[in-house]
C-alpha cells in the first residue's frame, strides 16, 4: 500500500539494504542481535531529529543489516507526474512496498511484537493469533517467522490467492472463514473461539485495537513524512483499515502543524463512515465494515469515498503511467487524493523499445519505459512465470512468446532479432547480454554499495550467472578495492555450461540460459558451483520461513551456492550473494507448490563460438564446487 499526502518539495534519501543469514547458514552464518525497527538504535550514520521523534537512521542501510527486520520503514516518498496532470497541488505517494513484506504493516507487527516481549505479554513457546484480510496476516507471519513463533492466521476465505501463499511461505498456519473483505466480523468471531481454548497459549496483536499500532505510526511513519515534504504538508489522506496510519500520522502531523488536513477513504460500496452504509466491495484491506478502536475519528477533517472499478482504474494507470506497479487499495488512495486535489486547489503550490528476457529483465525494462512514456515489446519463453507476464503487461508492454523455458532463450534472441529487422530504424534493443552500460551500473552503484556495507572487509561474492552484468561489473568494482576477493559464479546443475559444458532444462528462473554473454567476463572468475532447481526451490522456502525472507528461486539457488562455499572454505569471511527479486513474482511456479508444465522443444543445442571459445581458455583454471 502507498499512502499520499499533497505538499509543496520532498525531501528524500534512501539506500541499499544488506542482510545477514542467520537460521538458514548453520555454521556458516551468525546469529543477530535482537532485530530493532526503524527507530532503534542501529549502525552510526547522520540521523535527523524532530523535536519529541525518534530519530530517523535515514542512511541505516549503508552498513549490512543483523536481520532483516531491520530493513522496516524509512521508505521512499516520490511525486506523482503524469495522472496528477489536471491536478493542481504536488501530490506524492509514500511507497511502502519498499519494506520487507511489501506494505505498510511491517512496521507495526515489529513494533507490536516487540513491544508485547518487553511487556512479558509474548514468550517462548506461545503461539501468535491474530485476524488479517491479507496484508497484515502477511506482515504477522513474516515477523513471527523471523523471531521464531508459530503463528496461525484467521482470515475471509475470499482473499487473495496470493496473500495465502506468502503467509504459507512464512509458516503460518491458515483458518478460513466465510466472505471477503468485508466480512472481517466473521473472523475475528472465530479468532475469539479459538483463543477461548487456550487462552494462555495465545498472543493476540490485535492490531484494530492495538495501540501499539497507532505508535509504530506516530514514532515512525510520521516523522518521515514530516521530514521527506521538508516540513510542507497540506493534506494527509489514507484508506481506512485498521486505523493506526491515519491516527498515528494524523496525531504527529497536527502536533508540528494544526493546519494539515487528514482525509480517510473508504469504498463506497461500504460507506460506513460517509453514509453508514455496509456492502461487499473489492478493495482488500479497507472497508471492515465497522470503526475500529485505533481509528481517532475526531482528528478527521473529511472521508472521501471511492469505487471499487475506480481504484482498479488508477492502479492499472499508476502502472503504465508513473512505473508503479501497485495494489487496489493504492489506486484507491490515489482517486482519492486526486479528488480532493481537484476541489482544493489552495492545497497547492515516439520510439518503441524492444528487449528479450526471461522475466526480471522484461519487468524492469517495461517499467523504465512506462515512466519516460515509451511503447515497449518483450519476446520471451512461454515457459516463464504468469506473475512476471502479468507484471510486463501491467506496465504497458506487449509480449510475443516463443517456445521452452529459461534454457531455451536462445529461440527468443532469434525471434527478436527477426523483429527488429522488419523495422531496424524504429526499434531500441537494450540488449542486456552485450550492453556494456550493465556492466557499468554494477561497477558504478552495486559493487561500491556492497563494498561499504562490508566495510571494505569481504571474503568472496557470488552470484547466479544471468547476463553477466551483475558479476563482472560488482567483480571488477571489488578486485579493484580487493585483490584477494573471490568471485563465483551460479548455475543450474541441469544446465551445467561453466562447469560441464552441457544444456539442459531447468527451473530456477532469471540463469542458465545455454551460453556464454558477452557481458560475462570469465577471466574474473575463481570458480564456479552448480546447484540443482530442488536445492534452489528448498532454501527459497527455508528463507521466508526461517528468515523472513520471501524470495524467488534463483536467490535460494544463490543462497545454496553461498553455503556450500563457507563450507568448503571456512577461511572466507564475510561472504556475499544477491538477493534477485520477491517470490511474489513466483505463486503459479514450484516455489508455491504448482508445478507448471513447460514443453521443451526437441531440438539440437550446439555450443556459439564465443561460448566455446571462453570455456578453452577459462575452464581449467576455476575451482568447481557441485
Amino acid at each position: 500500500m502507498c499512502w499520499l499526502l499533497i505538499c509543496p518539495r520532498p525531501f528524500h534519501q534512501s539506500g541499499p539494504t544488506g542482510v545477514n543469514f542467520s537460521a538458514v547458514g548453520g555454521a556458516v552464518g551468525r546469529v543477530p542481535p535482537s532485530a530493532g525497527g526503524a527507530c532503534e538504535p542501529g549502525p552510526p550514520g547522520p540521523t535527523r531529529v524532530q523535536s519529541g521523534a525518534m530519530p530517523i537512521r535515514w542512511d541505516a542501510s549503508r552498513s549490512a543489516l543483523a536481520s532483516i527486520a531491520e530493513a522496516v520503514g524509512r521508505t521512499p516518498l516520490v511525486r506523482l507526474n503524469r495522472v496528477t496532470a489536471d491536478v493542481g497541488p504536488e501530490v506524492f505517494l509514500k511507497l511502502e512496498w519498499y519494506g520487507p513484506t511489501g506494505s505498510l504493516k511491517d512496521r507495526i507487527y515489529l513494533h507490536m511484537f516487540e513491544r508485547a516481549e518487553a511487556r512479558g505479554e509474548l514468550a517462548r513457546g506461545m503461539r501468535v493469533l491474530e485476524c488479517s484480510t491479507g496484508n497484515a496476516g502477511i506482515a504477522c507471519a513474516f515477523v513471527a517467522g523471523v523471531k521464531g513463533y508459530k503463528c496461525t492466521i484467521v482470515m475471509p476465505e475470499g482473499m487473495s490467492d496470493e496473500r495465502k501463499k506468502i503467509m504459507r511461505a512464512y509458516g503460518a498456519d491458515l483458518v478460513f472463514t466465510a466472505g471477503g473483505e468485508s466480512d472481517v466480523d466473521l473472523a475475528l468471531a472465530r479468532l475469539e473461539a479459538i483463543r477461548a481454548g487456550d487462552p494462555a497459549g495465545y498472543w493476540v496483536p490485535g492490531q484494530f485495537d492495538n495501540a501499539d499500532n497507532v505508535a509504530a505510526h506516530y514514532r515512525g511513519t510520521g516523522p518521515e513524512i514530516w521530514e521527506q515534504c521538508g516540513g510542507r504538508v497540506g493534506a494527509f489522506v489514507a484508506a481506512q483499515g485498521s486505523g493506526g496510519t491515519l491516527t498515528g500520522v494524523g496525531r504527529f502531523l497536527r502536533e508540528r502543524d494544526p493546519r494539515v488536513r487528514l482525509y480517510a477513504v473508504e469504498p463506497d460500496e461500504c460507506a460506513l463512515l460517509t453514509r453508514r452504509e455496509w456492502g461487499p466491495h473489492g478493495i482488500e484491506g479497507i472497508g471492515d465494515g465497522f470503526v475500529p478502536g485505533n481509528l481517532d475519528v475526531s482528528l478527521l477533517t473529511g472521508v472521501i469515498t471511492t469505487t471499487t472499478d475506480e481504484s482498479v482504474a488508477m492502479a492499472r494507470r499508476l502502472a503504465s503511467e508513473e512505473g508503479i506497479f501497485c495494489g487496489i487499495s493504492t489506486g484507491c488512495n490515489v482517486v482519492a487524493a486526486l479528488k480532493l486535489g481537484r476541489r482544493h486547489q489552495e492545497l497547492a503550490r515516439g520510439m518503441r523499445v524492444l528487449e528479450c528476457s526471461t522475466g526480471n529483465a522484461g519487468i524492469a525494462c517495461a517499467f523504465v519505459a512506462a515512466v519516460k512514456g515509451y511503447k515497449c515489446t518483450i519476446v520471451m519463453p512461454e515457459g516463464m512465470s504468469d506473475e512476471r507476464k502479468k507484471i510486463m503487461r501491467a506496465y504497458g508492454a506487449d509480449l510475443v512468446f516463443t517456445p521452452g523455458g529459461e534454457s531455451d532463450l536462445d529461440l527468443a534472441l532469434a525471434r527478436l532479432e527477426a523483429i527488429r529487422a522488419g523495422d531496424p530504424a524504429g526499434y531500441w534493443v537494450p540488449g542486456q547480454f552485450d550492453n556494456a552500460d550493465n556492466v557499468a551500473a554494477h561497477y558504478r552503484g552495486t559493487g561500491p554499495e556492497i563494498w561499504e556495507q562490508c566495510g571494505g572487509q569481504l571474503g568472496a561474492f557470488v552470484a547466479a550467472q544471468g547476463s553477466g552484468g551483475t558479476l563482472t561489473g560488482v567483480g571488477r568494482f571489488l578486485r579493484e578495492r580487493d585483490p584477494r576477493v573471490r568471485l563465483y559464479a551460479v548455475e543450474p546443475d541441469e544446465c551445467a555450461l561453466l562447469t560441464r559444458r552441457e544444456w539442459g532444462p531447468h527451473g530456477i528462473e532469471g540463469i542458465g540460459d545455454g551460453f556464454v554473454p558477452g557481458n560475462l567476463d570469465v577471466s574474473l572468475l575463481t570458480g564456479v558451483i552448480t546447484t540443482t532447481t530442488d536445492e534452489s526451490v528448498a532454501m527459497a522456502r527455508r528463507l521466508a520461513a526461517e528468515e523472513g525472507i520471501f524470495c524467488g528461486i534463483s536467490t535460494g539457488c544463490n543462497v545454496v551456492a553461498a553455503l556450500k562455499l563457507g563450507r568448503r572454505h571456512q577461511e572466507l569471511a564475510p561472504i556475499v550473494t544477491m538477493a534477485n527479486d520477491t517470490g511474489q513474482r513466483y505463486f503459479t511456479t514450484v516455489l508455491c507448490g504448482e508445478a507448471k508444465y513447460v514443453e521443451i522443444p526437441a531440438r539440437d543445442h550446439p555450443m556459439d563460438p564465443r561460448t566455446r571459445e571462453a570455456l578453452d581458455r577459462y575452464q581449467a583454471g576455476w575451482e568447481l564446487l557441485p
